[in-house]
């Protein structure tokens, strides 16, 4: 069974394939999904903290293989546990939530980082949002924005950051 203490040092592409997060899983964590997701959220929580960063992505990154459940359960009271943490932890910082459809454009899900809840549990603790695509292409650049551009906070965003 994994130790969150022998984490240091392993590194696990949590985007690269489904095959590639399920063996991760299996290896590191026994097959808890709901221990990998405490260890994935630890993590993402504390990344404004480290880094110092203005925006923090891929919130759920860890759900880009998940869509209708697949892999694993997104209401497993560990897993809601575990990003309600991870965001409380991150919204001291300050820092601003990306609402990410670039897993959209390219049909892995069909909807944005972070899944709704986890948007509607930041809003209402006060976060704010910035649209993204993570787009490398022209034609996917603002893909899905105008079904979530209501949801951005575009008007209070700093000028620097507007695009």
């Amino acid at each position: 069974m994994f130790r969150a203490d022998d984490f240091s040092c392993v590194y696990i592409p949590v985007d690269e394939s489904p095959e590639l997060q399920k063996a991760a899983v299996e290896r590191y964590f026994g097959g808890d999904w709901a221990a990998f997701a405490e260890t994935y959220f630890e993590t993402v929580g504390g990344v404004a903290e480290k880094t110092g960063c203005d925006i923090i992505g891929h919130f759920d990154l860890i759900t880009k293989f998940n869509e209708s459940g697949a892999l694993f359960d997104e209401n497993d009271p560990r897993y809601t546990a575990a990003w309600k943490k991870a965001v409380d932890r991150a919204l001291k910082s300050g820092a601003l939530f990306e609402i990410n459809t670039g897993a959209m454009a390219k049909g892995y899900r069909s909807t944005p980082y972070p899944a709704a809840p986890i948007r509607e549990y930041i809003r209402g603790k006060g976060g704010r949002f910035i649209l993204s695509s993570d787009s490398h292409r022209t034609d996917s650049l603002c893909f899905a924005f105008d079904r979530f551009e209501d949801e951005a906070d575009v008007e209070r965003l700093p000028e620097r950051i507007r695009l």
